[in-house]
């Protein structure tokens, strides 16, 4: 008899207010999905083991709107969308087996030439603003973090939840979501994901400047569809994260 392709059960843990408390709680999530007889990847019929057909998606933000990072560091997105643009790893090393522009999370300069060159723009009119409002930010970024069609759900870096009007009660709540993740193996790797975006966002608070976003062009996809530059391209991200942990650092060398 034929059997049912296997489906995806998505499932939301509540917000934690640390690593360590989100490591122990994605550890009950798998441990009961292990017991129910789920599992958070599938096997192709070649054998090849793949993620669940779900996504990983992190989120974050802060308790209330008004104490999200994003919105009382309101150069902190700006700054994020140019990092993650530099850094070409953070979009395709963890990402699902489909990416680019028809993908479900496609970047930003994964759309047309004229499009990206406004985006740099917008982002350049943002670092010129002392202080920018919440309203601000969002009607400057969001028509660029859409997928081709206009879609604001598919893209990279969604910020429909960050202080939109058009979604009434859940629209306005200082909440950025990093759709470009794939289900990870364990709790353990997706604690670590967790923990390197919120590295990269606290080191752009104390260093939020940032350079004009990179047209990659044909090299975005010929170089980094090769593991050799996504791990290069890693390896600079954690080394600049280590640079700026150690200059943070209070003298004599470790924290006490």
């Amino acid at each position: 008899r034929a059997l049912a392709d296997p489906a995806v059960v998505e499932a939301n843990l509540a917000p934690a207010p640390d690593v360590a408390t989100f490591l122990r709680e994605s550890r009950a999530s798998f441990a009961a999905a292990a017991a129910a007889g789920l599992a958070p990847y599938r096997l192709h019929y070649n054998g090849q083991l793949a993620d669940s057909g779900g996504g990983g998606h992190l989120t974050l933000g802060g308790p209330t709107p008004e104490c999200s990072p994003f919105l009382t560091q309101p150069h902190l997105l700006p700054a994020l969308l140019g990092y993650f643009n530099r850094h070409p790893a953070l979009s395709f090393l963890f990402a699902t087996d489909f990416v680019g522009r028809s993908s479900q999370a496609p970047r930003s300069d994964e759309r047309t030439a004229d499009v990206f060159q406004e985006f740099g723009l917008a982002l350049a009119l943002l670092k010129r603003q002392r202080n920018p409002t919440p309203d601000l930010l969002w009607r400057s970024l969001s028509p660029f973090l859409a997928d081709p069609s206009g879609n604001p759900h598919r893209t990279e870096i969604n910020i429909e939840k960050l202080w939109n009007p058009h979604l009434p009660g859940r629209g306005r709540q200082g909440l950025i979501e990093f759709r470009a993740f794939r289900m990870p193996p364990s709790p353990e790797r997706l604690a670590a994901l967790a923990a390197l975006l919120r590295a990269i966002a606290a080191m752009l608070v104390r260093t939020p400047d940032f350079p004009a976003p990179v047209r990659w062009g044909p090299e975005l996809h010929d170089r980094f569809a090769l593991p050799f530059y996504l791990r290069a391209d890693l390896w600079d991200v954690l080394d600049e994260l280590a640079s700026t942990a150690a200059g943070a650092l209070p003298r004599g060398g470790a924290e006490a």
